[in-house]
């Protein structure tokens, strides 16, 4: 994963995205996913089960 199309540097923080009414977040170190998803529901409870 890098920041974007133009950058050679794989990209490290936190990813942030929505799908549908649900908000999902993990890490990424070096380009690569690390830890777990933590994904918000729309009734602010978080659950990191899959």
């Amino acid at each position: 994963m890098f920041e974007d199309s133009t950058s050679t540097k794989p990209f490290t923080g936190r990813h942030k995205s929505k799908m549908l009414d649900l908000k999902i977040e993990y890490d990424v170190v070096n380009g690569i996913k690390e830890g777990d998803f933590i994904v918000y529901h729309p009734n602010s409870k978080n659950s990191n089960d899959w």
